[in-house]
């Protein structure tokens, strides 16, 4: 079957190899393409052949036709992940201490536009999908990881309307919610997000979800729009279809001028499920837990500025469940400096810290263990634009020791997380 699908692509890849052409070089016209004896070929007259090229930095490969009407693509990436529990409190609650290695993500996509109109774009991961909880106090021998199993990311539609000033979107897509969220995967600055989103993510949502959405871009596209409407309760790993009657709404916008970018967003939804909402570290070990049902509304402003090789960038997010009288709140502040080079090949060090807090006065599985704080110091090394390391060193700090937990005598716990990076 692979050989089957890859065969056009050499067929029309084919008169590239005798010239041998770099990155991006387009195919020549059939009347430009020279014999051995210096007369000029042809293809049927004067046909011009598609081009056939790739983009750096991890941008895929593409096939384009002729009159740039359609173009189809396909790009992808690995992170492979090494984990080190420096603390020995993690011993009794983590199956994998002190040492533990896995795939995070392996991700391909397929994109394809039809006569700058219509977008398509098709993206799965074939990575393990963490399990929801991890070890808990009930369970403290569970499993980290479940069988690996291919989960659809993205599976979507996307109609030009007004060119970028109106878009339709329908299909499986990233809702527009947080900006750390919104980026590709890949281009997070460390190897986890914030905790608060994490927390989010593991009920599952506010990650990928299936819906329709209407978005544009205004005024040379410095603020752009977002507002969609979404069956709620998504993930990425896991492709569930709707199983309530009403559904999650999320809207967002973002304004963009010079190196700065400053956006907001909200969400709100209605789950009469109920669901255990987890606070847990950045290695994914439980600290406390709240049970949930009802409407849900969050809000998610961030903010973005880069200056030469100095970048700073935060973001906070609330979210409340008035019914359950829960609330999830925090966010992270994070300065980043080049030392060397950029993201096509250089070193950045990098510090976060970031708090995230979990407050009921009834629905708390421990009382008082309310808050969680995390710093992390490393780097991103840029060994080219397709491979990069990420370090991180992590000191989280609960506010309360918690037994029958990893915080049951040590308030503070010690963490690396080593992530390996190849994309095309």
């Amino acid at each position: 079957m692979r050989a089957s699908f890859l065969l056009p692509f050499a067929l029309l890849a084919a008169p590239l190899f005798a010239q041998t052409p770099t990155a991006d070089t387009p195919v020549p016209a059939a009347s430009a393409l020279k014999t051995p004896s210096g007369a000029t070929a042809t293809n049927a007259g004067t046909t011009p052949l598609p081009t056939v090229g790739y983009k750096d930095n991890g941008g895929g490969f593409y096939l384009q036709s002729a009159d740039e009407s359609i173009r189809i693509g396909m790009m992808g990436y690995i992170q492979a992940v090494q984990r080190n529990y420096a603390s020995k409190a993690y011993d009794k609650y983590r199956t994998d201490y002190p040492l533990d290695f896995t795939v995070k993500r392996a991700r391909v996509a397929f994109m394809a536009t039809f006569e700058k109109m219509y977008d398509m774009y098709f993206e799965f991961d074939g990575a393990p999908i963490p399990a929801a909880s991890g070890p808990t106090a009930a369970a403290p021998n569970a499993p980290t990881e479940v069988t690996s199993a291919f989960g659809v990311v993205e599976a979507k539609f996307v109609a030009h309307l007004l060119e970028d000033r109106v878009r339709f979107t329908i299909g499986k897509f990233i809702m527009p919610f947080s900006a750390e969220n919104g980026r590709s995967a890949r281009a997070y600055d460390t190897v986890e997000r914030y905790m608060v989103e994490n927390a989010m993510f593991a009920l599952p949502a506010i990650d990928s979800q299936y819906g329709t959405m209407l978005s544009g871009k205004e005024f040379d596209k410095s603020f752009e729009w977002y507002l969609s409407v979404l069956n709620g309760n998504a993930r990425t790993s896991r492709n569930t279809e709707d199983d309530n009657g009403s559904k999650e709404v999320a809207a967002r916008i973002v304004y963009n001028v010079s190196n700065v970018s400053l956006g907001l967003g909200y969400d709100t939804n209605q789950n009469a499920n109920a669901q255990s909402l987890k606070l847990t570290d950045l290695t994914g070990t439980l600290y406390n837990s709240a049970k949930i049902t009802g409407r849900r509304q969050g809000w998610s402003p961030d903010f973005y500025w880069k200056m030469g090789d100095f970048s700073f960038r935060t973001e906070y997010m609330t979210m409340m469940w008035k019914d359950s009288d829960v609330r999830l709140f925090g966010g992270f502040v994070q300065m980043a400096y080049f030392l060397v080079g950029d993201d096509k090949g250089g070193f950045q060090p990098l510090a976060r810290w970031e708090q995230a807090n979990l407050k009921s006065s009834k629905s708390l599985t421990v009382k008082g263990a309310d808050e969680l704080q995390s710093l992390t110091l490393g780097w991103q090394w840029f060994l080219n634009g397709n491979v990069r390391n990420q370090f991180n060193f992590i000191s989280t700090r609960g506010n309360e020791v918690v037994v029958n937990t990893a915080y049951d005598k040590h308030k503070t716990l010690y963490s690396i997380l080593n992530e390996f990076q190849i994309k095309f």
